[in-house]
């Protein structure tokens, strides 16, 4: 139940520094955007030694009901479900289910990082979801030209 803090304009000086702290955390709220509510398991280690550091083995954000847009596919999800699995080797998405405009989108796969030029090896399944200027915008340019070549005089 935990609320994922807010950036931005007119997000409190507190949550706004929480997201900073932690260079790799302020990567992934530049490129997803996360807003809402989420559950957080952590599996923690350390060595026994008062300067040793304590190291994240394994962070899980169980989405509910929250919504992200990636930066380089502003295609934002609402109503948020499904597992994001953070492990030093990468990231796993777990039936990462959301809402856009009456579409229902599921997301399964890895990513080897939370950066842009991450590795990545996606499921994307879509139930519903309308060919409209919303979809078309979100597309990178290098993309479009296969909207143009199938979907734009389309008979749907």
């Amino acid at each position: 139940g935990m609320r994922l803090p807010e950036r931005g304009i007119g997000a409190a000086p507190s949550e706004q520094s929480f997201v900073h702290r932690w260079p790799r955390l302020a990567k992934f709220f530049d490129l997803y955007d996360p807003h809402g509510v989420i559950d957080l398991r952590a599996e923690l280690a350390k060595q026994p030694g008062r300067d040793e550091r304590i190291k994240v083995r394994e962070l899980t954000a169980i989405a509910r009901g929250a919504d992200a847009s990636f930066r380089g596919f502003p295609y934002r999800l609402t109503g948020l479900t499904g597992a994001v699995v953070f492990r030093p080797e990468g990231i796993e998405l777990r039936d990462l289910t959301g809402d856009h405009n009456g579409g229902r989108v599921t997301v399964n796969g890895t990513l080897t990082s939370a950066s842009k030029y991450s590795g990545v090896k996606l499921d994307i399944r879509g139930d519903n979801v309308a060919l409209d200027d919303t979809l078309h915008a979100a597309l990178n340019q290098r993309f479009q030209f296969f909207w143009e070549q199938f979907v734009k005089d389309a008979v749907i």
